[in-house]
């Protein structure tokens, strides 16, 4: 159970990094140094349904991470074109 508190750290470092960001430009703007806030364990956050901004950040963030899937999905669908075909000479080839 160790490893738990640097597995979180990891998984979620670009949505810290993007919280950092809002609270120093929030101060930046105000004019005034804002703490770090620290998540309340007490009292559970109300159910509300996510507004439009809240999607295109969770959107964005999710593209960010997964910048690599296109390429690889085009990696796959080329080798297995190729073994398609691979398949339809040896299938024609052979008797």
């Amino acid at each position: 159970m160790a490893g738990k508190s640097r597995q979180r750290r990891g998984k979620y470092a670009y949505e810290d990094r993007l919280r950092k960001r809002k609270q120093t430009a929030v101060a930046d703007a105000a004019g005034e140094q804002i703490a770090p806030q620290v998540p309340r364990t007490s009292a559970p956050r109300p159910v509300t349904a996510p507004s439009v901004a809240t999607a295109s950040t969770k959107a964005t963030a999710f593209a960010a991470k997964h910048l690599h899937v296109g390429g690889e999905l085009r990696r796959i669908g080329l080798i297995a074109g190729i073994i398609v075909a691979v398949l339809v000479v040896l299938a024609f080839a052979l008797p």
